[in-house]
Formats: structure tokens, C-alpha cells, sequence
């Protein structure tokens, strides 16, 4: 059995969506939570100067989406044939362009009450619109999970970024209620035993 360490901000972020692959495999690993200083020292070592990274057996992997495909196939959870496996990757790539569009600006902007009005508007001009795309692609399949019959990656992806959406623009902005079927999947996602004690045990952070 390989050893796994995952290394990111004590944040759920850019890193979460392995931590929930990591849960529902119901595999160990080291979940690696690093501070400000801590990451000034070890940034120079890392190959894209980013976080996260996930050591496996002594080689560390980069950038958070392939980690992420990594631990899905390497746990089953990518879906059943390539075809699937594209199937995820399609669902997976629209929620990062999505979180990108409103998490830079965002980031971007100093004066907070510009941003607050800021997150308002990209959850309505983003956020919106990819979530009623999600919800017919979710309907093609089924309207239960995004592929195949079980949960896959796809799936937590999405409880990933409607969890992270809220955390980040706050509840009364990212208000999801106008698609249901994401919504039920999410609570889909959150009931999994080993999902849900995860969600139990983890740590709290803003996002």
C-alpha cells in the first residue's frame, strides 16, 4: 500500500476534493496543513510554486486537478471505462473554470465593500449559468449522479465547489435553491457514511 501525503493550507481550497477521494476510499494519508511562514520555506522546493502537492511513495504530484484524477483512479472513483473517466473529467473542468472566473477578481479586490457587492454579481453572472448547465448534464444522466450509477469524483467535485461557493461568498450569497437535483445530490455526497465522517471530523475553516 502506497503512503500518501497531501500538503495545503489549513483551508478546505484547492484540496478538498482529493481529502473527499481520500475519504469515501476510506484510505489513510497524511493531511498536511501548512502556515504562512512555513510555506515560504518550503516554496522553493516545489516544482510549480503553488500548493497542493501529493507525495506518493517519495514523488511528489503537482497541481490540484491532477492530483485529484490521480487519487480517483487510483481508488476507482474516476469512473468504470475512459469513456466514463472523460465523462467526470467534462464535469470536473466546469466547475474549475467557474470557481477561477469568481475567485480571482474577488481575490483581486482590496476594498471590501466593493467586494461584497462583487461576490453578489459573479455568483449571479457565473455561478448561475453553470450551475442550470450542471443541472441538465446531471438530468442526462439520470438526474442522480453525474456518471455511471455510483458516486464518482464528478460527484464530489460538485459537493467541493457548492460547499466551497458557500464558505467563500457566504450562505446568503451562494444560494443554490433554484436546482434542485444539484442540491439533492449534494445531500447525497454529505449522507455517505464515510463521507460523513469526514465532514465530522475535519477541521473548520472560512473555505
Amino acid at each position: 500500500m502506497p503512503s500518501y501525503k497531501l500538503t495545503y493550507f489549513d483551508l478546505r481550497g484547492r484540496a478538498e476534493l482529493t481529502r473527499l477521494v481520500f475519504a469515501l476510499a476510506g484510505t489513510e494519508y497524511e493531511d498536511c496543513r501548512i502556515n504562512g511562514e512555513e510555506w515560504q520555506k518550503l516554496k522553493p522546493s516545489v516544482a510549480t510554486g503553488a500548493l497542493p502537492t501529493l507525495e506518493v511513495d517519495g514523488v511528489v504530484l503537482n497541481q490540484s486537478m491532477a492530483i485529484a484524477r490521480y487519487a480517483a483512479a487510483q481508488f476507482k472513483l474516476g469512473g468504470s471505462t475512459n469513456l466514463e473517466a472523460a465523462q467526470c473529467d467534462g464535469v470536473i473542468e466546469t466547475f474549475v473554470e467557474c470557481q477561477n472566473s469568481i475567485s480571482g477578481p474577488i481575490f483581486a479586490e482590496k476594498d471590501e465593500t466593493k467586494k461584497a457587492e462583487l461576490k453578489k454579481s459573479l455568483f449571479a453572472e457565473k455561478a448561475k449559468p453553470t450551475s442550470a448547465i450542471l443541472e441538465k448534464m446531471l438530468v442526462t444522466n439520470g438526474g442522480v449522479v453525474f456518471v455511471g450509477k455510483t458516486i464518482t469524483v464528478a460527484d464530489l467535485a460538485l459537493y467541493a465547489f457548492m460547499d466551497g461557493m458557500c464558505g467563500f461568498l457566504g450562505e446568503d450569497v451562494a444560494n443554490f435553491s433554484d436546482y434542485p437535483k444539484l442540491c439533492a445530490l449534494k445531500e447525497k455526497v454529505a449522507n455517505d457514511p464515510k463521507i460523513a465522517a469526514w465532514l465530522a471530523k475535519r477541521p473548520v475553516t472560512t473555505f
